[in-house]
């Protein structure tokens, strides 16, 4: 309490409130009783301090994955484990935690914006946990820090936090590090740990600026693995419909969760259910607030441009550049890829669902809809030739005759090349 909530409770600078805090925890710790049960959720490792997620419920195994994890992180001290949210890192990694439990000490910290996501409550909390595990040193850093005359300058607490990780190996995970406020405290932990030569894993629904770490980018459940859980989860749920269902999701585990509560409502209708993803209010708030939530303006245009496309873009392509009016191009780019809404932006394409439901948003603006497939429709006659694609973004536009022109474009054209032919061979 005096480590982590006085401070994130605001009562530092309140000494009687939080003197009443902590005396109403003493008097409860005092009172005897029956003593605190575990909380379901979490799992002590093998030194009993650190707390690592146990797995929810009908989880399904990533032997792949966790293999991948294995191999990089017996050979590098940092490696952050990346996806759009819900694809099951804090899953992943827990797992691999708890595997290496046995055989090492693990500090597990979960990031809680605007509680524990300040520099100074994650130098409180690995400090903690060190502290419970017997590790000397690091009582100094447990100081309230409105007692500036007792909390040690930055260079000393990674003095001491570094020599407390050295004692013996030790694997550290920070869980949602993305909410991490600033860059010094993720320097200050990945500095510390990879001068006490321990091991970092952190997972992240965004890039990170921590040099020296390397990146596993995880996605969604392969068919076999999402069969396992919709199984599991929805006995009674066709195969055919499972496998639509995945699809659709792109196998993300927490999307697929969230349909297949649905799903086992009574009276629900499992087909109509899959085949209305795309308005399904459910799937978009979560998509709203866990990925598409304060984007800026460039990176939101860009998601809605890339809702309308049928084939992964090219988004430095010139022919699509030129057309595009956003006034910051490149950090609408930028944005998209730190936030794992686009991977590869030469080959740019939307998760499944979070294209579905742009898509559905624009239904409310029809004009600005007609405007991005006409944008669609040119990219895809010139910069892939693609007349096919163009004529139906054309017709998508409302400019049902540029779509006819196009197709009798190429037949001519294809005409023209049959004559020339024959023309040469005679």
């Amino acid at each position: 309490l005096a480590a982590l909530f006085v401070p994130a409770l605001g009562l530092a600078h309140d000494p009687a409130a939080a003197g009443q805090l902590l005396d109403l925890a003493r008097r409860a710790r005092e009172s005897g009783g029956e003593q605190a049960k575990p909380h379901p959720a979490i799992v002590p490792d093998n030194g009993g301090g650190p707390r690592i997620p146990a797995p929810p419920a009908a989880a399904v195994d990533r032997p792949d994955a966790l293999a991948a994890l294995h191999d990089l992180l017996d050979t590098e001290p940092m490696v952050i484990v990346r996806g759009l949210a819900g694809t099951g890192k804090t899953t992943l990694a827990a797992e691999y935690a708890r595997g290496r439990a046995a055989h090492e000490t693990v500090c597990w910290i979960s990031v809680t914006p605007g509680i524990t996501s300040a520099p100074e409550a994650l130098v409180r909390q690995l400090a903690q946990q060190l502290a419970d595990q017997g590790r000397p040193g690091v009582s100094a850093l447990l100081a309230d820090p409105a007692d500036t005359d007792r909390v040690p300058p930055q260079d000393r607490q990674v003095e001491l936090l570094g020599a407390a990780l050295a004692l013996q190996p030790t694997l550290v995970c920070l869980d949602n590090a993305q909410a991490l406020t600033g860059a010094d405290g993720l320097a200050t932990l990945g500095h510390v740990t990879v001068l006490a030569g321990s091991r970092l894993l952190l997972t992240s629904k965004g890039s990170l600026d921590l040099p020296g770490a390397l990146t596993y980018r995880l996605g969604g459940l392969d068919q076999a693995q999402g069969l396992a859980l919709v199984g599991r989860l929805d006995p009674d749920m066709p195969p055919d419909l499972a496998a639509r269902l995945i699809d659709r999701t792109a196998g993300n585990p927490m999307l697929l969760r969230l349909a297949l509560g649905q799903a086992r409502q009574p009276g629900i209708d499992r087909r109509h259910l899959v085949d209305s993803l795309a308005t399904n209010p459910e799937i978009g708030d979560y998509l709203l607030r866990t990925t598409l939530d304060q984007l800026g303006p460039a990176a939101e245009q860009l998601v809605s441009l890339l809702s309308v496309f049928r084939v992964p873009v090219d988004l430095h392509d010139e022919v699509l550049a030129e057309q595009i009016e956003a006034a910051d191009l490149l950090g609408g780019i930028a944005e998209l890829r730190r936030r794992q809404i686009v991977d590869e932006p030469a080959s740019a394409a939307l998760h499944p669902l979070v294209r579905d439901q742009t898509y559905a948003r624009l239904v409310a603006d029809l004009p600005r809809r007609r405007l991005l497939h006409r944008i669609a429709a040119v990219w895809s006659e010139q910069a892939r030739d693609d007349v096919l694609e163009a004529a139906w973004h054309f017709r998508r536009a409302g400019e049902s005759g540029h779509a006819i022109e196009v197709l009798a474009g190429r037949v001519r054209d294809r005409k023209s090349t049959r004559l020339n032919s024959s023309h040469i061979t005679i």
